[in-house]
């Protein structure tokens, strides 16, 4: 079922979906932003103030049915047919420097504190240590488990393996694949329109 407005009549739906494919029963809170994404499963928990930008939460997610809240998740095709999702803490400030790695913080916490990142994948190449050069986000094949990938990330999960490319943001802009994304979009808009 595609939603779109502020709906509230039965209790569940206090935020705002746009363009998005959603179960019914889904419980979003009231300060959660849908946009141009899809969700399968209706037991998945929505974390307070998330905004959800292209992502695909899947079934794959399996027992990890609670996403976060405070956060911007949000999924870009690049080259090459695969997806990058990110995720950012709402109130970080992707350009800020700093000036020791053991400083840096991403998600409320310092990148140390995410086990096996390691400064030199992170910020190859003595680029600026901001969250906007962090090389963080795993590409993927689909959407689904873009999404899955970064949750895992953003969770410190140990039991992931780590990928061996990982893009920044910056990397991300060089690389979005522009048609994708406007075809992605125009197929969430014609399905809406014939639902």
């Amino acid at each position: 079922m595609i939603r779109e407005q502020q709906r509230t009549e039965q209790g569940q739906v206090g935020g705002t979906v746009i363009a998005s494919i959603i179960p019914d029963q889904l419980e979003i809170p009231g300060r959660v932003v849908i946009e141009y994404s899809i969700i399968e499963d209706s037991s998945i928990t929505l974390g307070d103030n998330l905004i959800l930008s292209g992502c695909h939460l899947g079934h794959a997610l399996g027992a990890r049915r609670s996403v976060r809240g405070e956060m911007l998740y949000h999924t870009v095709p690049v080259v090459g047919d695969k997806y990058v999702t990110v995720a950012f803490s709402i109130d970080e400030d992707l350009k800020k420097e700093f000036s020791r790695y053991g400083d840096v913080v991403f998600c409320g916490e310092t990148l140390g504190e995410f086990g096996a990142l390691d400064r030199s994948e992170v910020f190859p190449g003595g680029v600026s240590m901001t969250l906007w050069n962090a090389r963080l986000f795993s590409p993927a094949a689909t959407k689904a488990e873009s999404f899955l990938a970064t949750l895992r990330m953003v969770n410190k999960e140990e039991d992931r393996e780590l990928p061996t490319q990982r893009l920044a943001m910056n990397d991300i802009l060089i690389l979005k694949d522009k048609g994708r994304l406007v075809r992605l979009r125009q197929s969430l808009d014609s399905w809406k329109e014939v639902a």
